[in-house]
């Protein structure tokens, strides 16, 4: 497991990992099955989730401690459920070759423009992700999380601020 990859992904925000969710469950397993032989392999009692020992345990061979791993597993766990699901897991370490991909953005920039009109608002988000993930949060958290990729300071992300979020780390 490339440590650097997991450390990149903790520190990616917020919106680029629920995009990157969302290419996984639309990615072929055969372009990921590096990663999935990966996961299976960490997955030592076979329930399709990574608890936190079977995570520091998989990865005691790399540069990471113990204590530095269980943060990685903590913000790796998108959903905080206690344990990394698959698509958590491949979410962290898919790589840019197989995500960065004009047919995979652009389903993934269509599923937060629902109104198709090249723009993804905060309203967008909400209605999206607080449905989806269950994040039930104010109206400036939302705000803040189209600021985070709008780069020209409109309001909401286009196209090219979207593909600019998931080049960046």
């Amino acid at each position: 497991i490339n440590l650097g990859k997991l450390k990149d992904y903790v520190k990616a925000n917020r919106l680029k990992k629920v995009v990157l969710n969302y290419i996984v469950t639309q990615t072929d397993e055969s372009e990921i099955k590096d990663l999935i032989k990966l996961f299976n392999k960490l997955d030592v009692n076979g329930d399709g989730e990574l608890t936190k020992d079977e995570f520091i345990k998989g990865l005691k061979n790399t540069k990471g401690n113990a204590k530095q791993l269980g943060t990685i597993f903590a913000k790796i766990d998108f959903d905080k459920s206690g344990s990394i699901s698959y698509t958590e897991f491949v979410s962290a370490l898919i790589s840019k070759e197989i995500y960065f991909k004009e047919g995979k953005l652009r389903q993934a920039f269509q599923l937060f423009d629902k109104d198709g009109d090249g723009q993804i608002t905060f309203d967008e988000l909400r209605n999206i992700l607080g449905k989806e993930c269950n994040m039930a949060f104010t109206d400036q958290y939302w705000k803040d999380l189209v600021k985070v990729a709008d780069l020209n300071n409109d309001g909401y992300i286009d196209y090219s601020e979207f593909l600019q979020l998931l080049g960046g780390n």
